[in-house]
């Protein structure tokens, strides 16, 4: 029996106005947590047939022993110490003076990933992370 097209349109609305509210979510939401004196990196999501790719700018890090990577099958978190603070003096409409000496971003997945199978590369101030996707096998009794 062939699905109904209005129930399938329904169902992309949906998703596509729950993907909209996140984006105005993450867009409105500061890039810096002054407590913690840490920045939100920079980052590209990109999902493809058989993985998702995460991709990460972390300037002033400089070596892999600096950083720490959490992942579980729906988000990928980032941690990275700066090798020197990063200061900003008289910024924005508030003109505070603050010190930053770590990136931290927690990213939601767009696809359930295996995170066993994860491989990371580091580069150039470039964190590059391959994510397989999770391949759900189940058995399907024949009567």
């Amino acid at each position: 029996m062939a699905e109904d097209p209005f129930e399938l349109i329904e169902r992309r609305m949906a998703r596509l106005e729950k993907r909209f509210r996140e984006i105005l979510k993450e867009g409105l939401a500061p890039t810096w947590d002054l407590s913690e004196r840490t920045l939100e990196p920079l980052h590209e999501v990109h999902e493809f047939e058989n993985e998702v790719v995460v991709t990460a700018d972390l300037p002033c890090v400089r070596d892999k022993q600096d950083l720490e990577v959490h992942c579980t099958e729906n988000s990928l978190e980032i941690r990275a110490r700066m090798c020197h603070p990063v200061s900003f003096r008289r910024w924005g409409t508030v003109q505070r003076e603050a010190d930053f000496e770590c990136y931290r971003k927690v990213i939601p997945l767009p696809a359930e990933v295996d995170p066993e199978k994860a491989k990371a590369d580091f580069k150039g101030g470039i964190l590059t992370i391959r994510l397989p996707r999770l391949v759900r096998r189940h058995k399907i009794r024949v009567l």
